[in-house]
Order: C-alpha cells, then sequence, then structure tokens
C-alpha cells in the first residue's frame, strides 16, 4: 500500500483516486512523481471542494449561491464589510 493515500504514479505523473458523486475518479494532479507531498495536499483541497459542491456539477446558480460565492471572494479579498454582505439580504425580507 502507498504510503500516500489515494496519491499514485502513471508514468512520469501522479494521480489522485477523489470522491465525486458517490463515485472514485482517477484525476491527473499535473505533478512529476517525487512531488507526492504537493499532490496529497492537491489532493486535500480538490475533496474539500467536491465536498462542499465548489467544483464539478453543482446545478443551476441561484441568487442565494451567488450571494455566497461572491461574499466568500469578497472575504478572501480581504474587504472588511463582506461579511456584512453576507446579512443584508437576509435583513430584507
Amino acid at each position: 500500500m502507498s504510503e500516500h493515500k489515494g496519491i499514485f504514479p502513471r508514468g512520469s505523473q501522479l494521480w489522485m483516486k477523489v470522491k465525486q458523486d458517490g463515485a472514485w475518479k482517477n484525476v491527473r494532479t499535473g505533478l512529476p512523481v517525487g512531488q507526492e507531498a504537493r499532490a496529497v495536499a492537491l489532493r486535500a483541497l480538490v475533496q474539500r471542494e467536491l465536498n462542499e459542491n465548489r467544483i464539478g456539477d453543482p446545478g443551476p446558480l441561484t441568487v442565494a449561491g451567488y450571494l455566497e460565492q461572491w461574499t466568500r471572494e469578497r472575504e478572501h479579498r480581504g474587504v472588511i464589510t463582506a461579511s456584512d454582505d453576507r446579512v443584508r439580504p437576509q435583513d430584507d425580507r
């Protein structure tokens, strides 16, 4: 068994195994053999994003979904009022 769970070589490239929509899929990492630690970190990030439906086929975009994405991006950029924007639309109900 590999010491790097979910990471395996194919030729000179590293691949990762991720679970999407209940099925395991093999995905190329774009990293060469020897970069296993980076591949493990990438796999964790991709799996977390898949679990939170941030990548893949999330279905149709809703207003609430757009607001969440927009606010998250503003928080990531360090916009001070971004967290306020998350509650403003709820105040208008």
